[in-house]
């Protein structure tokens, strides 16, 4: 069975950030496993256009003006866009898709400053694309418990482990 995955912007974006201590002992960043366990086919990436246009914006604009210690491997992130585009799995949003996203989001039951509508593409896009997993770190998507939808919500090294990538 394939496994899809949808992946949080917050992920790609710390992929590609080279602290000065990183650069200084010739490493990468860790979270790029993820994007090696993409490469080596662990799983498909699903996407929409919303995804590719918010990890365009953090990557190649916001991320380079307030990192200014710190080098954005914009390079390497352009080549996994156009795998994305390649070999991932395109889902188009429908508005009842993102209606529902955003419910879930703001629903009364959630704390306030858990309550982010902007996070609703990701929820749609893993709906839409009946994926397995979204991956994320983020405190927002996280707070959401195990799932949404019967979607597996996990943090990318527990993601890894169930893959089985070392």
């Amino acid at each position: 069975m394939v496994v899809k995955a949808v992946i949080d912007t917050n992920l790609v974006a710390r992929a590609f950030i080279l602290t000065p201590v990183l650069i200084k002992a010739g490493k990468i960043p860790p979270l790029y496993k993820l994007i090696e366990a993409f490469y080596d086919d662990y799983f498909t990436w699903v996407w929409s256009e919303d995804i590719l246009s918010e990890y365009n914006r953090i990557l190649l604009e916001r991320l380079p003006s307030i990192l200014s210690n710190c080098v954005i491997n914009t390079e390497g992130y352009q080549v996994l866009e156009t795998a994305i585009r390649l070999t991932g799995l395109k889902v188009d949003l429908t508005v009842q898709s993102m209606v529902n996203a955003r419910k879930t989001l703001l629903s009364p039951g959630r704390k306030e400053k858990q309550k982010d509508p902007d996070d609703a593409h990701i929820l749609a896009t893993a709906s839409e694309g009946q994926v397995m997993y979204i991956t994320s770190d983020d405190d927002d998507i996280l707070s959401l418990g195990n799932s949404y939808e019967g979607i597996s919500i996990v943090k990318w090294s527990t993601f890894l482990k169930n893959m089985g990538y070392k």
